[in-house]
Parts: C-alpha cells; sequence; structure tokens
C-alpha cells in the first residue's frame, strides 16, 4: 500500500473513524520549515462507506459514516436511524402561516358537518311531540290498569241490555279477574261500584251459570288478603250470598267457585267468621255433607272441612303480639266454634269426609 505523506503547516491530519470527513489539526511542536517531517493518514478510508445525505429522509446503516449538519432521527415505527440535508425552515415559515381567510373556511366546514350530524340525529330520533301526534293519527292510547278495569265494566254495563251477549259478558269476567287479584286494582274496582254494576248482577244471574262462576272467581281473587276488599264484601252481603249458592242445586262448577270466594272472605277477618257462623254457614256444610256423594262433590266436601280447620287454627294460634290481637280475641270468642261443630253434629261429618278423602285419594292414584 503507497503512503500518502503531506505537510501541512507542521500540522498532522487525522481522519476519525466515524466521521471521516472531519479533520483534527495536532500541533507537532517542530518547525514547520522541516520538509523532512511527514504527516501520515492513521486511517484508512478508501474501505469506508460514506452516507450519502438527500432532502428526503433516508435510512443510515451501521457502520456507515454521518458528514455534519445532518438531521438525525430514529423512526418510531421501525426503529432504524435516519437522516437527510438539513433544511432552513425560516426560509418556508410563511408556508406554515395560516391565511385568515383558510381559517375562516375551516371554521365554517366545522359548523357545516355539525348541522350534518345533528340533522341526521334528528333524523332517526323524534320528539315527543312528534310521538304524540302521530299515535293520535292512528287513535293508539296507552291506558292504565285502572282505565282498563273502568273500560271493561262499563262494556259490561252495555252488554247486560242484550241476552245474547252473554258469551262476551263472561269474557269481561274473566279478564276483570286478571287485573282484580292485584290489591290496589281490587281497590279502585271498589271505587267505580264495580261490586253493583258487575259482580252482584252477574252472581245473581241464575239462568247464566257461566256469569256466576266467574263472578265468584272474581270475589275470591279480589279479596284474598285485602282487608279493604273484605269488609266491602261483607258489607255487600255476599258471605250469605255465597251460602245460598253453595245449598242450591247448581253446578258443582259454580259451588266450587262460591266455597273459594267464601273461604277467602272468612280467612282471618273474625267479624265475617261470625257472620257465617250466625247466619247458619255450618249448617249449610252439613246438609251438603249428607247429600250423596260424587267425586266432584266429594272434593267441595274436603275444602269445606279444610276452611273449618283453618278457622279453628286461627282462634288457637292467635299472635297476641300484634296491635290489634285483643280485638280479634274479642271477636272470636263471640263465637265457640268447638261447641257449635258438636250442636249441628259437624264432627261426625268430620269423620266422614276423612274416609271420604281416603276414597279420593285412591280414586286419584288408581
Amino acid at each position: 500500500m503507497f503512503v500518502y505523506s503531506v505537510i501541512l503547516f507542521s500540522a498532522l491530519v487525522r481522519v476519525t473513524k466515524m466521521n471521516p470527513n472531519e479533520m483534527i489539526v495536532v500541533d507537532t511542536g517542530e518547525d514547520s520549515s522541516d520538509d523532512s517531517d511527514e504527516a501520515s493518514v492513521e486511517h484508512d478510508v478508501s474501505g469506508v462507506d460514506i452516507f450519502v445525505a438527500t432532502s428526503e429522509w433516508q435510512e443510515i446503516k451501521p457502520g456507515q459514516g454521518i458528514p455534519r449538519g445532518l438531521h438525525v432521527r430514529i423512526n418510531m415505527e421501525t426503529g432504524k436511524r435516519e437522516a437527510k440535508l438539513y433544511q432552513d425552515e425560516s426560509k418556508d415559515s410563511t408556508k406554515n402561516r395560516y391565511d385568515p381567510e383558510e381559517l375562516k373556511q375551516a371554521l365554517k366546514n366545522i359548523n357545516d358537518e355539525r348541522k350534518a350530524d345533528s340533522q341526521q340525529d334528528s333524523n332517526r330520533f323524534r320528539s315527543i311531540h312528534e310521538l304524540k301526534s302521530e299515535f293520535e293519527e292512528v287513535n293508539t292510547k296507552v291506558e292504565t290498569e285502572f282505565e282498563i278495569i273502568d273500560r271493561l265494566v262499563l262494556a259490561f254495563e252495555q252488554l247486560k241490555q242484550e241476552e245474547s251477549e252473554t258469551e262476551a259478558m263472561v269474557n269481561i269476567l274473566v279478564n276483570l279477574e286478571y287485573y282484580l287479584h292485584k290489591y290496589d286494582n281490587a281497590i279502585d274496582f271498589l271505587t267505580i261500584k264495580g261490586i253493583d254494576r258487575v259482580l252482584r248482577p252477574s252472581l245473581n244471574a241464575s239462568q247464566v251459570p257461566e256469569l256466576q262462576q266467574n263472578a265468584a272467581f272474581i270475589i275470591g281473587s279480589a279479596a284474598q288478603s285485602n282487608p279493604k276488599v273484605q269488609i266491602a264484601f261483607l258489607e255487600a252481603g255476599f258471605v250469605q250470598s255465597l251460602m245460598w249458592k253453595l245449598d242450591s242445586p247448581i253446578s258443582v262448577e259454580v259451588r266450587s267457585k262460591c266455597l273459594y270466594a267464601l273461604a277467602a272472605i272468612l280467612r282471618n277477618f273474625p267479624e265475617a267468621q261470625n257472620v257465617f257462623f250466625s247466619s247458619g254457614g255450618l249448617e249449610v256444610f252439613s246438609r251438603v255433607f249428607k247429600e250423596n256423594p260424587t267425586e266432584n262433590l266429594n272434593k267441595i266436601k274436603i275444602k269445606m272441612l279444610t276452611l273449618v280447620q283453618d278457622l279453628l287454627d286461627e282462634r288457637d294460634n292467635l299472635d297476641e303480639s300484634l296491635p290489634s290481637a285483643a280485638e280479634r280475641k274479642i271477636q272470636y270468642d263471640k263465637t265457640d266454634l268447638q261447641d257449635l261443630m258438636k250442636k249441628i253434629r259437624l264432627v261426625p261429618g268430620v269423620q266422614m269426609s276423612r274416609s271420604i278423602g281416603r276414597v279420593y285419594t285412591r280414586s286419584s292414584r288408581s
């Protein structure tokens, strides 16, 4: 290899490894007039790869020398170093300035986009006034349960005048039972005089047992654990009416619903129980027990004895911690139920019912 030596004002030129274009001047301390001194290049630069910069970002390969004055960065996407020629941005600073007219246009475009979005929302969602007007156009009205009950009662009154509309009246009673098993709805039914407008005429429709049966079903459903309704039904005389239905030669289906209604009024209501006992309720039960037994009638007899047993349990298991316990005890004591059962000979009937229950149980299993 040919070693090229140069004497430059008594200075030794060194070429750095990382920057071959950068030269460092080192003072040798010798007289510059000595032509025999030599400055030798310590590194051979012929094989060094030099980075050639342009105005575009380029990747810096490992081992490449980087000239001075370049913009160098690390590409965050690739993780590699890149460089390009330095550009004086002060000369192009005017290009980065926004024209006021352009700003106004940009703001206008933003407002236009917002208006377009709000227009889309208005097309997708309708206001409450628009919904109301559309419901009025199709003659649609959302009814409360009270309004439905009131409408059914009014329709029942209108149909009473036409004997041929019995089936429609029965359907109304079926719908009323669905609503009146709810506590508040049953009380609302009383406020619109439903007893006189619907229940009493239906219960007295002796020629239409379907009306009697569904009316008794409504009475039982509405009176379940509802003291206000129980009082109203007692005052309406339904205890006596239901007793007479049980003692009359009507269908077993109607008698079964009447017993269901009577039990709903009597349970946990000692005043109604006293009316039942004083009106001959146990005597009615005794007469039913003497009827010729059938499978359906035996079911009614068992339910009667279950009711009597429940009334006995109420007296024996009175919760004295209740505020009304003292008053309830006074009302219970008005009737000695055990003694009354002996007088009307219901105890033999109870023994007979046990055999009835065994027969019914066997027939059900077979």
